[in-house]
């Protein structure tokens, strides 16, 4: 038997050079991490602000298909901020110009205030990774909205008597239509799982901004619905 098999790869939610504003919420995340990685990269996490070091707020967690590293930047201040980080072998660092005024980020108990809102795309991508003895495939679309952020909250459903089923997804590479968020198939995870999405799904979206606010993504279709891909053969 003969499987493609991915190795976890670390990426940041926000891309270098970006400008943020104060107190800025950024993210760092893997793919696929094994045991303890994500635990290993938020220990050798390092922030400077002007070359001199920041404090910074870490928060760990994880879903089926990512690790996450939540970053928290704990100054109002503007300048250059860098992060760094190594985590078995691998090293980089990624840095931001930070300009602006903090933003006011409603707190989650103020369930009575209306939230922003922002307009969200429906991009459809795919893509085929064609090895000697297997064939993959991958389908979906990718989500976008026209400002930063670190990931959404996505929620699915077949239909209004079905239940909400819902999970947290980083902002992934631009080249699948556009940063954003990747649904469908992704490697070993399907969200929304693509017969689903073949027969047609009501979605619902929320975006965590850089700047620590929480906004809901509208402009969605009432039913989102992909068109099948081609089936390919393994090559001969």
């Amino acid at each position: 038997m003969a499987i493609g098999v991915r190795p976890p790869t670390v990426a940041w939610a926000v891309p270098p050079n970006t400008t943020v504003p104060p107190h800025a919420h950024l993210m760092i995340m893997l793919e696929q991490p094994a045991f303890g990685v994500v635990s290993e990269l938020a220990r050798s996490i390092k922030a400077t602000l002007d070359g001199k070091p920041v404090a910074i707020t870490l928060t760990e967690s994880a879903n089926a298909s990512y690790g996450f590293v939540d970053i928290v930047v704990d100054s109002n201040a503007t300048g250059s901020l860098k992060l760094s980080y190594e985590v078995k072998g691998i090293s980089a660092t990624a840095a931001y110009r930070v300009a602006g005024k903090p933003a006011f980020v409603m707190p989650p108990g103020w369930w009575f205030m209306p939230r922003d809102t922002v307009v969200g795309k429906l991009v459809p991508v795919g893509e085929q990774v064609r090895h000697s003895t297997v064939r993959e495939v991958y389908q979906g679309f990718k989500l976008t909205i026209p400002q930063a952020a670190v990931a959404m909250n996505i929620s699915w459903r077949r239909d209004a008597r079905s239940n909400w089923v819902s999970m947290r997804m980083p902002l992934t590479e631009a080249d699948r239509g556009g940063e954003g968020v990747l649904l469908g198939e992704n490697f070993r995870v399907q969200f929304p799982p693509v017969a689903m999405l073949a027969a047609g799904v009501e979605l619902a979206a929320n975006a965590e901004l850089v700047d620590g606010r929480t906004v809901t993504v509208t402009g969605l279709p009432a039913v989102v619905k992909i068109a099948a891909l081609q089936s390919f053969d393994p090559p001969q």
